[in-house]
């Protein structure tokens, strides 16, 4: 009898160029970012990537992704995308208030604010717009999340996360 394989909770990410490569150290799978059937959407900003300083003129040759267990884990798309101007998805104000404000875009950078207030899957659209209010059911600790996506569909989504208290 042999036990199934652990699953893999991490994985480590490493650009390989022709100036050197750059590695994304451990990244944690969180299952609550779970999406269709079981897939892991992970997106990663390059500056996040530990390395060489300069890499802007270097030639991407390879990109090796492994896990912290033996087994099998798939990768369905791996998408480079250069955002001179990327989306940002910082809430601002204070966190135990019921209005909430997102913190702007930076200039010619549109995006579209999607909120959800009750859960970390982020995937309930509750309120729209930069500064939304929300009126809590109860007291109680709740999770808040914001999601930013581009009008244009060109840059990848960006989510932030507060936790608040109601009393």
């Amino acid at each position: 009898f042999q036990p199934p394989p652990e699953p893999i909770e991490n994985i480590r990410i490493v650009l390989i160029t022709d100036q050197g490569q750059l590695d994304s150290g451990p990244l944690k799978l969180d299952p609550n970012l779970t999406e269709l059937q079981g897939w892991i959407r992970l997106g990663m900003v390059l500056s996040d990537f530990q390395g060489p300083a300069e890499l802007s003129s270097a030639t991407l040759l390879r990109v090796a992704v492994t896990g912290d267990h033996e087994g099998k884990f798939y990768v369905s798309r791996l998408r480079l995308v250069q955002e001179d101007k990327p989306l940002m998805a910082q809430i601002e104000g204070e966190q135990h208030e019921v209005t909430f404000t997102a913190a702007p875009q930076i200039e010619g950078v549109e995006g579209t604010y999607i909120w959800d207030f009750d859960d970390l899957d982020g995937l309930t659209e509750d309120a729209y717009g930069q500064q939304v209010s929300c009126q809590f059911p109860e007291p109680g600790y709740y999770i808040v999340t914001l999601t930013v996506l581009d009008t244009a569909g060109l840059r990848e989504k960006r989510m932030d996360r507060v936790y608040v208290i109601v009393e």
